[in-house]
């Protein structure tokens, strides 16, 4: 019953060290260990950590599940996850995924319970933030190409967050503050809402969101700056603020205007949603239909309680490079 009772309080909560004396009771005294535990809430999670170095990027993954200690993806024996070696100094990292990123993925289905699936969270590094994730493309179960948004949830979180502690500790305070927000009317007045990226007033809008200390998150009504420059501040000016949501789209159709794209941002961030990162990933993937004016969504959504065991690039598969 305690286990139940944290989970009500906090589903995403790792409850494994009550889980272990759960069980050695259940042990000791031959009782189903089960018993008056409510599997409703329960949430899996499959944390992809993507760690740009010099020659390539290091792909590591590990399953969460809700009561159970976080399980790593191992490729191969004492290995964790994969390098993907640069064919050339601009390759482009999503050109790099499809093969063992479908690879990791059909790792972790085997590893699920019966009737149970996962929510993807991709950590990207700031530089990276930008990536058209659900363009990204993988193997389907049939061995066929597919988009990752058609045949996953998922949500985009900043590695940066999980690497850095002082980041990380801001983060929670930051969720803390979100957490105690969710259920009032008014949550949507503590997100910073912008609808134009002028670049002559781009140091006003990073300044802002730096010292945003009362602010929860951002509507970006528009993409993100077109010059590289101009794109690398706003995302290093979001991922210090710890804010821990940001929403805006890689591109928009011309017949829609700004109010509707903000109008889809609000019906995202509803307290169902922002309780569960589950349930924002799944709306999210329900927006990406072709005509929707959040189809091409871009994200940064971060949530402390779950970080990723990072490996070293030393312990990792090196995978085949594709063309080759």
């Amino acid at each position: 019953r305690s286990i139940e009772f944290i989970q009500k309080l906090d589903v995403d909560r790792d409850v494994s060290g009550i889980s272990n004396w759960r069980d050695r009771i259940a042990e000791t005294h031959q009782v189903d260990r089960t018993i008056g535990i409510e599997n409703q809430g329960k949430s899996t999670y499959l944390l992809v950590s993507v760690n740009r170095q010099a020659r390539g990027i290091n792909l590591c993954a590990e399953l969460h599940q809700t009561g159970k200690l976080p399980e790593p993806i191992d490729v191969e024996s004492e290995r964790r996850g994969i390098f993907c070696e640069f064919q050339s100094k601009d390759s482009d990292i999503s050109q790099l995924m499809k093969e063992p990123l479908s690879q990791l993925l059909k790792e972790a289905e085997e590893l699920l319970d019966n009737c149970h699936t996962f929510t993807l969270e991709i950590f990207l590094p700031w530089q990276h933030l930008n990536e058209r994730v659900h363009e990204w493309e993988i193997f389907d179960v049939l061995g066929d190409s597919s988009r990752l948004s058609d045949e996953y949830a998922f949500i985009v979180r900043s590695l940066d967050r999980a690497l850095n502690s002082k980041l990380k500790r801001d983060l929670a305070e930051k969720l803390q503050c979100l957490s105690d927000c969710i259920d009032q009317t008014s949550i949507l007045s503590n997100f910073i809402e912008l609808r134009d990226l002028d670049c002559k007033e781009l140091f006003e809008i990073t300044s802002l969101i730096n010292l945003s200390l009362g602010k929860l998150g951002v509507k970006l009504a528009v993409g993100l700056p077109t010059i590289q420059e101009k794109r690398n501040e706003m995302l290093k000016a979001l991922v210090k603020s710890s804010i821990p949501i940001a929403l805006w789209v890689h591109e928009t159709d011309t017949q829609v205007n700004c109010c509707q794209i903000l109008q889809e941002f609000d019906n995202l961030l509803i307290a169902k949603n922002l309780k569960r990162f589950c349930e924002l990933a799944k709306e999210i993937r329900s927006k990406r239909v072709i005509g929707n004016p959040i189809y091409h969504l871009g994200m940064l959504c971060d949530c402390p309680e779950r970080m990723p065991t990072l490996s070293n690039q030393s312990n990792v598969s090196r995978a085949r490079i594709p063309g080759n």
